[in-house]
């Protein structure tokens, strides 16, 4: 798993199984204006982007 900082991540088997049932290019948890934000930023023509978030679907 390329980690483009030095945090440290725990993931857990449920996200294992998530991520490679949803081949994607990017990963974005927080589904808030943070993290809308992060996600406008990252998101190149031809990319996917997955938002993680712990509210309702929109």
């Amino acid at each position: 798993m390329n980690v483009r900082n030095r945090m440290e991540i725990a993931v857990t088997p449920h996200a294992v199984r998530l991520i490679a049932a949803c081949p994607v290019d990017e990963v974005v948890v927080g589904s808030g204006v943070a993290g809308l934000s992060v996600r406008y930023e990252v998101t190149r023509p031809g990319s996917s982007v997955m938002v993680l978030g712990c509210g309702p679907a929109v």
